[in-house]
């Protein structure tokens, strides 16, 4: 079922497909779990990672990204300004 879920997405005005379920990385303080909860998403089917500057987690995310496997091309990153 999960997987399922993780699959879905919307197909923006250019063509591209966007997830419609990303992995929330709010609250995420400690730096060994946080990258080890995103590598774990990532090679999990999840496709979009969302966080915010504020979070200070920009680097854990970045090192979890390169660590999982997953082509960053097929991640899609957002954040709010």
């Amino acid at each position: 079922m999960m997987n399922k879920i993780l699959n879905e997405t919307y197909k923006l005005h250019n063509g591209v497909e966007m997830p419609k379920v990303g992995f929330g990385t709010f609250r995420m303080t400690d730096p060994k779990i946080t990258k080890a909860a995103v590598i774990h998403a990532l090679q999990h089917g999840y496709k979009m990672i969302d966080t915010v500057d504020v979070y200070g987690n920009h680097e854990i995310i970045r090192e979890a990204i390169k660590e999982s496997g997953v082509n960053r091309k097929d991640i899609f990153i957002t954040t709010k300004v």
